[in-house]
């Protein structure tokens, strides 16, 4: 257990005071940006319940598309299997799943542009929650599983 909680450390990007390391903070421009923990893969594809948290400071108005998604778990081949990131329109968290082909959570509060903003995705059971700054935004019946080989 202890190499994955290491693991997830290195994903989660949940820090206790993210101002005081801004100048150490990833500073992604959207182009095929990445952090690659494809090592969490061989653990976590057996695991029910887990969590995925990150800190996201996000400029709105330099999105491409209508979302940019922070986390993204793929399969061996590239396809998407969830992604967690946040609406250009409004700065709502979202969360896209497999199952559903589409965005199965649309958060109801907007990101603060201003400041660092805490996002929390957790799957519990047969069900999987989303909060933004600790204020729940809404949950969904998953539709995707884990494989060993994924990407994340």
């Amino acid at each position: 257990m202890k190499s994955l909680y290491s693991a997830l450390a290195a994903l989660l990007f949940t820090l206790a005071n993210p101002q005081a390391i801004l100048g150490q903070s990833l500073d992604l421009d959207g182009y095929y940006d990445y952090v690659n923990v494809n090592t969490v893969a061989g653990e976590m594809h057996a695991v029910s319940d887990w969590a995925i948290s990150f800190w996201v400071k996000s400029d709105l108005t330099s999105f491409d598309e209508n979302e940019a998604y922070v986390v993204g778990i793929n399969t061996s081949t590239g396809g998407n299997r969830v992604m967690i990131g946040v609406k250009k329109n409004g700065g709502y968290p979202v969360v896209w799943d497999i199952g559903s082909n589409t965005i199965a959570i649309t958060g109801t509060t907007g990101l603060n542009t201003a400041t660092w903003n805490h996002v929390v995705y957790y799957k519990s059971g047969t069900s999987a929650y989303l909060y933004l700054n600790g204020t729940y935004q809404g949950t969904n019946t998953p539709g995707y599983s884990f494989s060993n080989t994924d990407k994340w």
